[in-house]
């Protein structure tokens, strides 16, 4: 039976018999796998182009557990980010946690419509690269299950102070004056205002405008660390392509 997808392909892997295999984080049914048949062959040099971080229309076969590529074309390709290499880092992180969170049909709409604004940004270079992480990182946790609690101080319910800080564990946020001593042995950051601004809108605004703010590069900085001990806490993974990037 033929299915027609509208995906993006978040990893690649060459078989041993010469056909290729996709996973493709699709609108409608999550992440599916996919085989390219004997792409290395003159037959099909057009799956040659088949390529990761590309935007595709594919025309699909239902074979057991996995779909097989009949036909597809091509919707974008952000070729832009291949000639940056931090830009690359990010995006194969991206992919990485996309699998790793494994986002099902319930929210899989909005965890597409999030990576292709994620990556149209970093390939436009109009958004700090940064920010895009952040943004990534916290909504794409939030929409699979792992989404803070940021209304307001859970202990006296105050909505901010000048300090406030943010329990990596349970996702919570207290204020300083509900503070004890016992937080300094749990995992926790510091939060300013707008740092807590941030978090806010990235969590409880729509996805298309996530992107619509900025930080100071202090708070840049400060946020990113935050972002990602609550990934890896939560996940309990360690990211080769984020390790990479760090590195840079």
């Amino acid at each position: 039976m033929k299915t027609e997808v509208s995906g993006l392909v978040i990893k690649e892997v060459e078989l041993s018999n010469g056909n290729r295999l996709l996973n493709i984080l699709t609108r409608d049914l999550g992440i599916i796998t996919a085989i390219v048949n004997n792409s290395s062959s003159r037959k099909n040099v057009k799956f040659l182009s088949i390529h990761i971080l590309m935007y595709c229309r594919f025309i699909l076969f239902k074979r057991k557990e996995y779909y097989t590529v009949d036909e597809f074309d091509i919707l974008n390709i952000f070729w832009q980010i291949k000639d940056d290499l931090k830009s690359l880092a990010v995006c194969q992180y991206f992919c990485e946690l996309c699998i790793s969170l494994s986002p099902d049909t319930t929210v899989s709409g909005d965890f597409l419509k999030l990576f292709l604004n994620s990556v149209f940004y970093i390939s436009k270079k109009i958004k700090d690269l940064k920010l895009i992480k952040i943004i990534f990182e916290i909504k794409s946790l939030s929409l699979c299950g792992y989404m803070p609690n940021l209304i307001c101080c859970y202990k006296c319910g105050r909505y901010e102070t000048d300090d406030m800080f943010f329990l990596i564990d349970s996702g919570k946020i207290v204020c300083k004056n509900c503070r004890t001593n016992s937080l300094r042995n749990e995992l926790f950051a510091r939060v300013t205002k707008g740092m807590l601004y941030a978090l806010r809108h990235i969590i409880y605004s729509p996805i298309e405008k996530n992107f619509s703010f900025k930080l100071s590069e202090n708070a840049l900085k400060s946020l990113s660390k935050l972002s990602e001990d609550y990934v890896k806490y939560h996940l309990d993974t360690n990211f080769k392509s984020l390790e990479f990037y760090n590195r840079l």
